[in-house]
């Protein structure tokens, strides 16, 4: 089998092949896009910081920073590349939808045009458009068919800052709101057994915070993790956010398990 990468001396004619070219200018485009955006999110070596990651705009519109896009599949299967989405999963995220994206949504944190690939935000802290209805609101969701968010009673968003009024609005939130009074705020969990994305896991409680908190799983029955982003085995440590409704959803986790070269 010829090499992808041959190569030539001085001198040499220089063939390049469609496989090898077509590698060439993949690394070109992850370059420009890691270029583009170092400022924003990472230092630019292609490790993103907790809380950001990279999705592809399936919305059919370009689309601005701190848009905000539901998230619709996973970019990089296991039969695409295992490493990949083991260890650098990607999202495919669209315009929002009432009833399918409410909670499952991420924060651009740079323009993408339609069909390419940038950072968003999928927790964290996050400055966003918020269409603010009833001022007194603390809580944001999305709103079907917008890239701003909207004010609501109970929404997965906790509003920290908005700017007087109603209508468009500069706001600042943390998303997922989580659980409240004595309820933890994050929990430290270890996996029971293996689990791939889509999977509930069941896992054992490590540690919480706030520390002051009450003890999430005080008889030690394990707790019930909404997963559907990451793929770990027995032992795999990771973080779950807790919600207002008191369920847990995991947003990091560490792999045990080596994938075989």
């Amino acid at each position: 089998m010829a090499e992808t990468f041959p190569r030539v001396s001085p001198g040499d004619p220089l063939k390049i092949s469609a496989e090898t070219w077509n590698a060439v200018m993949g690394l070109g485009q992850r370059l420009q896009v890691g270029d583009s955006a170092a400022n924003r999110a990472g230092d630019g070596s292609g490790k993103l910081p907790p809380g950001v990651i990279w999705i592809q705009n399936e919305s059919g519109e370009d689309r601005a920073e701190f848009d905000v896009l539901g998230i619709d599949d996973i970019l990089v299967s296991p039969d695409d590349g295992e490493a990949e989405f083991r260890y650098s999963p990607k999202l495919s995220c669209v315009t929002p939808v009432a009833g399918t994206h409410d909670g499952k949504w991420v924060v651009l944190l740079e323009a993408i045009k339609d069909g390419a690939i940038g950072k968003a935000r999928i927790f964290g802290l996050a400055t966003v458009t918020i269409d603010v209805t009833v001022e007194s609101h603390t809580t944001a969701d999305i709103a079907d068919g917008e890239v701003a968010l909207a004010s609501t009673p109970s929404g997965c968003a906790q509003i920290l800052w908005k700017e007087s009024g109603t209508g468009s609005k500069h706001a600042l939130i943390r998303f997922p709101v989580y659980g409240e009074g004595t309820r933890a705020q994050y929990v430290e969990f270890a996996a029971r057994a293996d689990f791939s994305y889509g999977d509930t896991i069941t896992a054992d409680v490590v540690d919480w915070k706030p520390d002051d908190a009450d003890d999430p799983d005080p008889d030690n029955d394990g707790i019930e993790i909404t997963n559907w982003l990451f793929y770990g085995d027995e032992g795999s440590q990771g973080i779950a956010a807790v919600l207002r409704d008191g369920t847990y959803l995991s947003v990091n986790v560490d792999c045990q398990e080596e994938i075989e070269s």
